[in-house]
């Protein structure tokens, strides 16, 4: 009896035949429900490959890059994907309201909800580290805004250790008020400064 055979009990269908031809530990080619598996599988690829081609929008992927939206950290890159998160590299990753008090750096539920779902994308094995940007406005501490900006970042980064994303994936940085996304001469453009932005780094 062939000492490996209870394994192949254990696997589906499709990889016991892979195991076969990497082993040659079966006596027999590949079963037919294995050829069917593979050339179904060949079929639903060459099918997105020829709706994308054409400019097609697929069902559940809006961007078009082949990673469907609900693994797709950024759904809006158009084009083919440099990553398997859907993302392209230095991609900011859209966040809404991710915006903080004056002078504060702890999270609002908006922040914690969006993060919340980007760590089960980055849990499906996202190879990629993220750069959490942290954001001050100009009224805020002056003298210790990029403290504040690299604090409120910080915060966010601890926030996805705590869902169990590694350290190792996350890079905070505080930017002060230097990249400011609004006019700071009103309080709505100041609290849209206030903020964390993501982007993936590699």
């Amino acid at each position: 009896m062939n000492p490996i055979a209870p394994l192949f009990k254990t696997l589906s269908p499709l990889a016991t035949g892979l195991l076969c031809i990497l082993l040659s530990a079966c006596t027999t080619t590949p079963t037919t429900e294995v050829s069917a598996e593979v050339a179904a599988a060949e079929a639903a690829y060459a099918a997105k490959k020829q709706i994308i081609q054409a400019n097609t929008p697929l069902p559940n992927d809006r961007d078009g890059d082949l990673v469907l939206d609900k693994n797709d950290i950024c759904p809006d890159t158009i084009g083919k994907a440099l990553l398997t998160n859907g993302c392209g590299l230095g991609q900011k990753i859209p966040l809404q309201n991710a915006h903080f008090y004056p002078d504060s750096i702890l999270l609002s539920e908006s922040i914690k909800a969006q993060l919340y779902e980007l760590h089960t994308l980055l849990k499906k094995g996202c190879d990629c580290i993220i750069e959490i940007q942290g954001h001050a406005d100009n009224k805020e501490a002056p003298e210790r805004s990029e403290e504040l900006a690299r604090l409120r970042a910080e915060s966010a980064a601890r926030f996805l250790q705590r869902l169990g994303i590694s350290p190792e994936k996350l890079y905070p940085e505080g930017y002060g008020d230097v990249l400011a996304v609004a006019v700071n001469s009103t309080p709505e453009g100041r609290k849209k400064n206030r903020r964390i932005e993501l982007r993936v780094m590699h």
